[in-house]
């Protein structure tokens, strides 16, 4: 019997549910290791195993995170540096041009992810086509 593994690994707990084509399903939640975050789903597989779950039947592991997701919730990123084509180190500030009022210029906008100090633009150009017009220096 072929059996489908889903595991969301979070800040806090790793959770992963196991389901097989007969309509079995088995379900655990671990504690997630902040400084090894691989850490938690191996956990969580091996104790889906350990509930039942024949790991040489496992056909599809889907894996997700919302550890990304929280970091930005709770504003704990880490400074980044962004390495752009020339010309286009602002491109992320424009995103969709949604806002809560849209003729309204001065409103806040959110944080930026890579500060305009921290955006490096090199010269290089590549057509839609993936052709070089103008080769990238070291």
């Amino acid at each position: 019997m072929a059996w489908t593994v889903a595991i969301d690994v979070g800040g806090t707990f790793t959770d992963a549910i196991a389901h097989c084509e007969n309509g079995d399903q088995l379900a655990t939640k671990v504690p997630s290791v902040p400084h090894n975050p691989a850490q938690g789903l191996v956990d969580a597989l091996l104790e889906l195993q350990q509930d039942g779950l024949p790991l040489d039947q496992v056909d599809l592991v889907f894996h997700g995170t919302t550890i990304a997701t929280n970091a930005v919730i709770n504003d704990q990123l880490a400074r980044v540096t962004l390495l752009t084509t020339e010309g286009f180190s602002d491109v992320l500030t424009y995103r969709t041009g949604s806002r809560p009022d849209a003729y309204d210029l001065r409103q806040a906008r959110p944080k930026e992810f890579a500060l305009r100090d921290d955006r490096v633009e090199v010269r290089e150009r590549i057509t839609g086509q993936r052709e070089v017009l103008v080769q990238l220096e070291a």
